[in-house]
């Protein structure tokens, strides 16, 4: 399976020079080691092991177009600047991208240690620069109304689309999360109300509530679909198989668009403006902490900066003691 992606994402020219050069089809070998040990051992989900791939791809093709056969041993701190560089240079590739890309390429160098297959890490020196935060700006509560309403209710594709949307930013899910649930995920008749029950990163089940807009939204989708079996898909593609991230992705591009929303928005901006609306509306951190399903309160705090900027500049426009 990891021979497939990696075929997929490089071109036929760059398979053939990789696999000529006995040093990068090591490497290659390695990382592809190494992406099946985030599934089976650490349980990332598939979409942050996707992530590891992509960046660590781009460097295996970097190495590729500078002519440089080498094994994972080989690679040098000076080889990773020059990456850098090239990064910056030639593809103005932000700050942020440039340091994950060497965050998953020292993650990647943990992992041969630790599995012996070198005995020391090479880029140990190498340092990924503190980036500063930045905030997450969510959509407005009239903007998501437009979002929500924009898919078309007469079609299937529509109501399904409404409803994935209407339980990422009801109920806070990450899109992995929201194309892994199944019908036994629902728990209608919870002493609590409605909840769902959600396999999170880790494979952590976490319990969160099911808004109103929710329950009527999957109904309506439901109701066209058809029911299932407990292990069977909740939302189905357009072939009949489970629903995969990508699909919703570009599908929600074009209701961003029809919003008249920013197009690059993406689901997990759905995840951001529940928590910051839930903080407007004076719910608890920690409430919020569990139903993200984050492990960290830090990870949380974040949206509390969000909306503390909202409630001081509405103060400043407001208060009629600011104004003079």
């Amino acid at each position: 399976m990891a021979n497939t992606w990696f075929i997929k994402n490089l071109g036929v020219e760059q398979m053939a020079a990789i696999d000529g050069m006995p040093g990068l089809k090591v490497f290659k070998t390695r990382m592809e080691t190494f992406c099946q040990y985030l599934s089976a051992e650490r349980n990332y989900s598939d979409g942050t092991k996707t992530n590891y791939q992509s960046d660590l791809l781009q460097i295996l093709s970097y190495l590729a177009q500078q002519g440089l056969d080498l094994e994972p041993a080989d690679l040098t701190p000076d080889h990773v600047r020059a990456y850098l560089a090239w990064s910056k240079d030639s593809q103005k590739h932000s700050a942020a991208i440039r340091a994950r890309r060497i965050a998953a390429l020292k993650h990647f160098y943990r992992f041969l240690v630790e599995n012996k297959h070198i005995d020391s890490d090479p880029i140990a020196v190498v340092r990924v620069g503190k980036l500063p935060k930045t905030l997450p700006r969510p959509l407005a509560e009239a903007e998501m109304r437009r979002l929500l309403d924009a898919p078309d209710s007469a079609t299937p594709q529509g109501l399904r689309d409404r409803a994935a949307m209407e339980l990422i930013y009801g109920s806070g899910l990450r899109i992995s999360e929201l194309c892994g649930l199944n019908f036994a995920s629902l728990d209608l008749k919870n002493e609590n109300g409605p909840m769902l029950r959600v396999l999170g990163k880790g494979r952590k089940t976490r319990l969160v509530p099911l808004s109103r807009a929710s329950l009527l939204a999957v109904a309506e989708y439901l109701q066209k679909r058809g029911a299932g079996e407990p292990k069977d898909p909740l939302f189905l593609g357009d072939r009949g198989g489970r629903l995969v991230p990508r699909i919703l992705q570009l599908n929600l591009k074009k209701y961003l668009i029809k919003a008249n929303l920013d197009p690059d928005y993406t689901p997990h901006k759905l995840r951001h403006s529940f928590a910051t609306h839930l903080l407007d509306h004076g719910a608890d951190i920690r409430i919020i902490q569990e139903l993200l399903g984050h492990a960290s309160l830090a990870t949380t705090q974040i949206y509390t900066k969000v909306s503390g900027a909202k409630s001081a500049d509405a103060y400043r426009k407001a208060h009629p003691r600011d104004s003079f």
